[in-house]
């Protein structure tokens, strides 16, 4: 399986879909790597790269993993929205990261290009709201 973004492993349709033995690709926006790291620890058997176009928050990513003893399946790269690759992905995970993208439509777009038939993308913004006043 191959998932990007970063979410809950809570989230019921990410603990169904994500299968041991798949790679994930978590990260949309991943900043510091929590919860891929998180979820490189649920699912072992599976492959995880979490993407941020920050290039310090992907340090820190990195830094974390090696302070987890380094996972062999799990890896952080340097990328924008655009730059996800190479894929498919069985799962494409953003958590809190949409409304830090430029152009939230088009990363949306590309992750939807990216996934297999059948994947799911999961979308998680904790704090949103319709009227710019209530902002």
């Amino acid at each position: 399986m191959t998932a990007v973004g970063a979410a809950s492993v809570s989230n019921s349709s990410i603990t169904r879909s994500v299968k041991p033995g798949f790679p994930v690709s978590p990260a949309c926006s991943c900043g510091h790597g929590a919860a891929t790291l998180l979820m490189a620890r649920t699912w072992p058997r599976s492959t995880f790269t979490g993407f941020d176009l920050d290039e310090p928050s992907i340090t820190v990513a990195r830094a974390r993993a090696a302070d987890a003893g380094a996972p062999a399946n799990i890896e952080f790269r340097v990328a924008d929205a655009a730059g996800i690759a190479p894929g498919p992905f069985d799962v494409v995970v953003f958590f809190d990261a949409l409304h830090d993208l430029g152009d939230p439509v088009a990363a949306l777009r590309r992750a939807h290009e990216l996934l297999t038939p059948g994947g799911i993308l999961v979308a998680v913004e904790p704090w949103s709201t319709d009227r710019l006043e209530d902002a």
